[in-house]
């Protein structure tokens, strides 16, 4: 889900790419695991109103996907921001960040990544600010 002025391509990426994709593997788990239970509901959020340039002059949207754990519905029972990132819509790449960088969505599913390059999911007027 998004607010109603997000980009639905950017939301629909991100949903085939990572929540999805999420969602299955954590079907996986054994019941008995000791890692914390799955997220019952998540939802994408892209933060943008319109897309941003990166250094090599690319178009992105920021996102955030809200995660909410448990039965209750309120919104309190939401975590938000829980991941975050950015989806390029003409490629169709979805990146998140771990620590400093960002990652293709993929290492969210413990697959094995490089670090993206430095102007990926940075605005081009943030990198000549730094």
């Amino acid at each position: 889900m998004a607010g109603s002025n997000a980009p639905t391509p950017a939301v629909a990426l991100v949903n085939e790419q990572l929540v999805k994709p999420l969602a299955i593997k954590e079907k996986e788990q054994s019941k008995f695991s000791r890692a914390r239970l799955p997220a019952a509901e998540r939802r994408v959020r892209v933060l943008d109103d319109k897309a941003q340039q990166d250094g090599a002059g690319n178009a992105f949207f920021a996102f955030a996907i809200d995660a909410r754990h448990g039965w209750s519905d309120d919104d309190k029972a939401w975590t938000k921001s829980a991941i975050t990132g950015c989806v390029y819509v003409g490629s169709g790449e979805v990146f998140i960040k771990r620590g400093n960088g960002f990652h293709p969505a993929k290492a969210a599913l413990g697959k094995k990544t490089k670090a993206a390059p430095e102007y990926t999911c940075h605005a081009a007027a943030q990198l000549s600010a730094r």
